[in-house]
């Protein structure tokens, strides 16, 4: 496995950094040379020259290919590419929100941030925040990553922050409220839900998190008459596919086991893949007692999201329904393995290089070597181990053979 952590982001080595860019960015600071220097006739005169303009391209370029580097698991060299496409973009001051600086970072923290990377992402954010104080897509990013790392007060001034500076930021309605509701704050939650659907109400994502939360609230019927809503909208879209899930999510709790069943299989004809769908499935047929069904959509989703907790989850509960304790226990270790791992990178502790070192470490102590070992030999007797030499082999002793 291509560790997903190898590097820092270049010019920082803090994990606090974010915050204090945060914290300073927030009241009276002295200008970079960058942003004091935008009044200057002859920087402006440079901005419609043709270097300027092939050097925006150029950042459009290495951003983009950062981005595909980075969907194939190739990270280090994604992340070289974002560096050399901020530090191209940042020799102008202008255009910052469509090719510049601002917008690469941006693109970069939220893809460390997706990966559970909050080390590295507030590291990168911190920079944004520094070059880019009134950038109100960096602030909600950079109020995101507060949040997941648990820093509430900051992640709460850097809503504001990003309020204050753009009224319109759809990001903003779908995570500020979000962050007041956590925190117990719900009529505010509930007022700023509404307002941004006063200014998008067609936004399904703000409909999703406003139904959800209502959801949460006890509000069933006006959180059923929201996601209607949006399926309204567009029920085909992938987009949607969050609002589907939820919604069948709130119909099995409420007993509507065929009604839940039903949203999920007419979401998964359009898009087979969507984990979320496969394993709210895989939950309702385990439920039903079919349990070959239940393991197959769990594989399925296990395909899309190789080291997922929830998938782990719903195979764990198959083996156990099925009395299969060997294999119960050796997914139960290995969900409590990767659970730790996930904890600490959200947090922003340690970066993911050194948190894998520590799992792969933990896997040859005795006691779980012991557990791997009584699933293989389960296995083998369930005839689900055929090959007991080479790559393959060492494969399942690291992993214990999900």
């Amino acid at each position: 496995m291509q560790d997903d952590d190898a590097e820092p982001p270049e010019g920082s080595s803090s994990s606090s950094s974010a915050i204090t860019d945060a914290d300073s960015a927030t009241g009276p600071s002295k200008p970079s040379n960058s942003s004091s220097s935008r009044g200057s006739r002859s920087e402006a005169d440079s901005a419609g020259s043709p270097a300027f303009r092939a050097s925006g391209r150029l950042v459009q370029v290495l951003r983009v290919w950062a981005r595909l580097e980075w969907d194939q698991r190739v990270f280090g060299p994604a992340r070289r590419l974002w560096r050399l496409a901020a530090n191209e973009a940042f020799k102008f001051p202008y255009n910052i929100a469509a090719a510049g600086g601002g917008a690469v970072l941006h693109s970069w923290a939220i893809a460390e941030y997706e990966r559970d990377n909050i080390l590295n992402a507030r590291i990168v954010i911190g920079e944004a925040l520094r070059k880019c104080p009134r950038d109100a897509a960096v602030a909600v990013l950079a109020a995101n990553i507060e949040a997941a790392a648990g820093e509430v007060n900051a992640a709460r001034a850097l809503f504001v922050r990003a309020y204050q500076l753009n009224k319109a930021d759809k990001q903003l309605y779908m995570a500020w409220p979000k962050l007041e509701g956590a925190t117990g704050n719900y009529e505010r939650a509930r007022l700023l839900f509404q307002y941004g659907l006063s200014l998008y109400p067609s936004n399904t994502k703000i409909l999703n998190v406003y139904a959800c939360f209502e959801e949460g609230q006890g509000n069933v019927d006006l959180a059923r008459e929201l996601h209607r809503r949006a399926l309204g909208i567009d029920s085909n879209s992938i987009t949607t596919m969050h609002n589907r899930v939820s919604w069948a999510k709130l119909e099995l709790e409420q007993g509507n086991v065929d009604d839940a069943q039903q949203l999920l299989l007419e979401g998964l004809d359009a898009h087979p893949g969507f984990p979320g769908a496969l394993l709210l499935m895989a939950q309702v047929q385990r439920q039903q007692g079919n349990l070959d069904l239940a393991e197959a959509y769990a594989r399925r989703a296990q395909k899309v999201e190789s080291f997922s907790v929830a998938a782990l989850g719903e195979l764990r509960f198959v083996y156990a329904a099925r009395g299969e304790k060997a294999l119960e226990s050796n997914l139960r270790r290995q969900m409590e393995s990767l659970t730790k791992v996930q904890e600490q990178k959200q947090a922003g502790k340690a970066h993911s290089s050194d948190l894998w070192t520590k799992y792969f470490d933990a896997v040859q102590q005795e006691e779980q070597q012991s557990i791997i070992k009584g699933a293989r030999r389960r296995k083998k007797q369930l005839g689900l181990i055929r090959h007991n030499a080479g790559a393959g082999q060492h494969q399942q002793q690291q992993f214990g053979g999900r």
